[in-house]
């Protein structure tokens, strides 16, 4: 698991992101994967200057390739600059009920207990692809709110969750669907002009 030393739940909840002690590798981190995404894209731009459009297999890789590898690269530099922002879902239970609606979820989904307390819940999973690494989820929650990350360590740099993070979201919008529409309607009925 990825070390989150001193982590502050309070703060985490009032900034909306992960608050903890971080070390200069983790900073080393998101700038070696900023750099990497860069060098990708800056010779792609330039290969697509030096490409003839009226050749069909350089029209291909000028509207297909190239668009896919700055798109994903533009994807990872997003969850790179987003990794630790929490996730906001609103529901009607409170706090018990949902530490237990949380850790039947992680059951289900094969991750166990790292740290429980009244208002932090931690999950890991071994990841699948590299065995000795976790996947995390950290779940701060107050009552009616909960407020959720995925983060991931690896080999050698800890690289934003990709597509679990989606999972995730979904997954949340799903275990408490029946509550967010509730609570969207409310909000629509103080104000039906929005």
């Amino acid at each position: 698991m990825r070390n989150l030393r001193g982590l502050n739940v309070k703060e985490s909840i009032r900034e909306r992101k992960l608050v903890y002690s971080k070390r200069w590798y983790d900073y080393a981190d998101a700038f070696t994967l900023l750099i990497f995404c860069l060098a990708w894209i800056f010779p792609t731009i330039i290969l697509f200057t030096s490409l003839d459009p009226k050749s069909p297999n350089d029209l291909f890789v000028m509207s297909v390739i190239i668009p896919i590898i700055i798109l994903c690269n533009i994807y990872i530099i997003y969850r790179v600059i987003a990794d630790e922002h929490l996730c906001v879902r609103q529901t009607e239970y409170k706090k018990a009920e949902i530490i237990e609606i949380l850790l039947e979820y992680a059951d289900n989904e094969g991750f166990f207990v790292h740290s429980k307390t009244h208002n932090k819940l931690i999950v890991n999973r071994y990841r699948i692809f590299q065995g000795a690494y976790m996947k995390t989820m950290i779940f701060f929650i107050e009552d009616n709110i909960v407020y959720y990350t995925v983060i991931q360590d690896g080999t050698r740099i800890n690289a934003p969750s990709m597509i679990f993070y989606w999972v995730m979201r979904w997954d949340m919008r799903k275990l408490f669907r029946r509550n967010s529409t509730t609570i969207d309607t409310e909000l629509y009925q103080k104000n039906p002009n929005k």
